[in-house]
């Protein structure tokens, strides 16, 4: 006998003597390729930048701070931004790490950008229906009356009006 003969033989028993496991093997891998193909492809998704970490109220948000996670495109918020969009900015509220950094989360760039020397300072209005005739930019004069109605006194004037 030559050598192939031999090697033919050891070759062919210790494939006879584990025939079974051999099956075994090729029909698990029968199964797991049917199960592949069947599966069909995976769902779509959305690139969504998030908190890499928590973040307080008023962080101004660096590269580190943001992530990139996956969403299903249904389940997307409204109102996300792209990262040049994002860093630089200021954080209007706490961000729990892995929340979605939309537009309303952050701060955009002062109101008082333009006016400079001024502080912003709310303004509660009395009358709804005074608030509907004011327009951004409107200048006025802030007066503040007694509440015993005696009379009524300038505070300031010719204050911008930033925000509504």
């Amino acid at each position: 006998m030559t050598s192939l003969t031999l090697l033919q033989r050891k070759l062919r028993r210790a494939v006879l003597g584990r025939r079974r496991l051999l099956a075994g093997v090729l029909a698990a891998v029968a199964v797991a390729a049917s199960l592949r193909v069947v599966a069909g492809p995976p769902p779509p998704t959305a690139v969504v930048l998030t908190a890499a970490r928590d973040l307080t109220s008023g962080t101004t948000v660096r590269r580190s701070d943001v992530q990139e996670s996956t969403f299903l495109p249904e389940s997307v918020p409204t109102g996300t931004l792209d990262l040049e969009e994002i860093v630089g900015r200021t954080t209007a509220g706490p961000l729990r790490a892995g929340e979605p950094v939309t537009d309303v989360g952050l701060v955009r760039a002062s109101v008082l950008d333009g006016y400079p020397g001024l502080v912003a300072a709310p303004v509660r209005v009395g009358d709804a229906d005074v608030v509907s005739l004011l327009r951004v930019g409107d200048r006025i004069d802030l007066v503040a009356a007694d509440p015993q109605g005696l009379r009524a006194s300038v505070v300031a004037e010719g204050v911008p009006v930033l925000a509504l």
